[in-house]
């Protein structure tokens, strides 16, 4: 009772001093009662309490690590998209290439399946720092490869050939790193069998880096890419489990 009173006590206050301030101002008395029905809906907003919250849901784990495995995947998708942009805007500069757009969509897609497939933890109540990291290192590492993937934004001609093969290796090593962690979050976190057909996906595309990472053929990397696209639609045809609620 002595919170509440101290509760209207405040809330009357403030009424009161808007109302002279708008008085002040010479805003017409409409307007004054209005703020005043708002001001008092809000403390009976207030006035409710504790014991009226008790079926106000608090946030699950699952849902607290969500939010900053979101954050990391939201900035390797706005490195992408916000190249793409860069590159209309600057398209009588810069000599396109159409190989390293391939994998940029190629990388949003796998980001948003990546994001998609989270939804599987949701049943999970109880996480260790450990399971964390493995769970969020996948994502670390995708963002990463999409700052790498994607060209700086540079005013003046830019050759984009020039850019993929020079930083090949980086992107491709990392690219067998994300898998090799997918691989290890399959066995860690959901208790999956090394001999899934997933790891086999998994275990073939890691190969596919490997050779992309050391090899800069042209050729090569143009039949590693649709190679790639095989292989992400076929994973995800077989295991990509269904959004349910």
């Amino acid at each position: 009772m002595e919170i509440r009173r101290y509760r209207r006590s405040a809330f009357g206050q403030l009424r009161t001093l808007v109302g002279d301030c708008l008085v002040l101002y010479r805003v017409d008395e409409h307007l004054i009662r209005r703020l005043g029905k708002i001001t008092m809906l809000i403390h009976r907003c207030y006035a409710l309490g504790p014991g009226r919250t008790r079926n106000i849901r608090s946030m699950t784990q699952f849902e607290f690590l969500a939010v900053i495995i979101s954050i990391v995947l939201a900035f390797g998708i706005s490195d992408i998209l916000s190249t793409w942009g860069e590159q209309i805007r600057l398209r009588k500069t810069v000599r396109h290439y159409g190989l390293l757009s391939a994998w940029t969509a190629l990388l949003l897609i796998v980001m948003i399946q990546l994001w998609w497939s989270l939804w599987q933890e949701r049943d999970r109540t109880e996480w260790t720092l450990i399971e964390f990291f493995v769970l969020i290192s996948p994502f670390l590492l995708i963002a990463l490869i999409a700052y790498v993937l994607t060209p700086p934004h540079e005013h003046g001609e830019r050759d984009l050939k020039r850019y993929y093969f020079e930083n090949s290796t980086w992107i491709f090593g990392l690219a067998a790193l994300y898998l090799a962690s997918t691989m290890l979050l399959s066995g860690v976190i959901r208790g999956d069998s090394i001999f899934e057909r997933a790891n086999a996906f998994r275990t073939a595309g890691l190969s596919l880096m490997i050779l992309l990472a050391v090899w800069k053929n042209e050729r090569f990397h143009l039949a590693a890419a649709i190679a790639a696209y095989g292989l992400l639609f076929g994973w995800a045809a077989m295991t990509l489990p269904a959004l349910t609620s």
